[in-house]
């Protein structure tokens, strides 16, 4: 019986992920549970053709670490506001020390990748890191951080838009 499935990266780099841990992934989970999980041969890959390599195997470690995790029952991300408790785990594997982010375009990767490949667990984790590094900074801090565009959504009516480009430029 099939224990590894085999995931390419953007390079067509072969990582090993075990079938237990793929499951944090609702993307592969869900196609492979729809085309029957059972039936994958070795040999049989799944594409993460978004995903850099680094990225896809930090986020396959970081699955393999946790896939043994027992979510409680009737468990509502949405409502999981803390962010003081982030597994220390985890923090090191982002390289995460005293709320500082290190590398912010890799950060952002890693909150890509966990959007393509629906793993909302550790999607849950790196907001707490971001809410965690941006507290207490001030916006024009943040904006240097990280790159926010500054025009103006289209979502917003018109009605509003006066609103917010005052709001904007108190900034």
């Amino acid at each position: 019986q099939l224990k590894t499935i085999t995931i390419l990266s953007n390079d067509k780099t072969k990582i090993l992920i075990s079938k237990k841990a793929i499951r944090l992934f609702n993307v592969y989970t869900h196609m492979l549970t729809t085309n029957n999980f059972e039936e994958l041969q070795d040999g049989d890959e799944l594409n993460a053709e978004r995903l850099s390599t680094d990225v896809l195997e930090t986020i396959i470690k970081w699955a393999e670490y946790h896939k043994d995790d027992v979510e409680p029952e009737n468990y509502n991300w949405e409502c999981d506001i803390r962010s003081d408790n982030i597994p220390k785990w985890d923090l090191e594997l982002f390289n995460i020390k005293n709320n500082v982010i290190p590398d912010h375009k890799k950060f952002v990767e890693y909150g890509q990748a966990c959007d393509f490949l629906d793993c909302r667990p550790l999607s849950n984790i790196l907001c707490k890191i971001l809410a965690n590094s941006i507290f207490n900074i001030d916006i024009r801090e943040i904006r240097k951080k990280y790159p926010i565009d500054r025009n103006i959504p289209q979502c917003i009516k018109d009605c509003e838009r006066e609103d917010y480009m005052r709001l904007e430029s108190e900034i």
